[in-house]
């Protein structure tokens, strides 16, 4: 759905929340972003729920729920741009074991010189 409205707006970047200037689509920046969740915060002060609406809380999310979508380690690095520090801080050391164990049964390691050498 969001790449068939990327391909009718013509947006040429891999961006989720984007706005029109000068009738090109361009990525809203991070500082635009980071204001409409200020913004969002102010609707109702009384809600503990607003206030943890901002883009590191968005990461964060997004890290844990791409991990638990059988995504790698070196796939959410790459889509989030977070280094491997903070991924250890959001995802305990025991799914990641597990998820190794789990890859390891389901996939058969090949060494890259395996043709040359066999």
């Amino acid at each position: 759905m969001l790449k068939e409205q990327h391909k009718l707006n013509k947006v040429k970047d891999d961006c989720l929340f984007y706005t029109k200037y000068n009738n090109d689509y361009k990525p809203l920046s991070e500082s635009t972003i980071n204001y409409i969740f200020d913004t969002v915060s102010e609707i109702d002060k009384s809600n503990p729920n607003w206030k943890k609406l901002n883009t590191a809380y968005i990461r964060s999310t997004l890290i844990k729920k791409l991990f638990d979508n059988n995504f790698s380690l070196e796939e959410i690095v790459y889509l989030t741009g977070a280094d491997l520090s903070s991924l250890s801080n959001l995802i305990p050391i025991d799914d990641i074991i597990n998820n190794v164990k789990t890859r390891k049964k389901n996939y058969k390691k090949v060494h890259p010189f395996q043709q040359f050498l066999g």
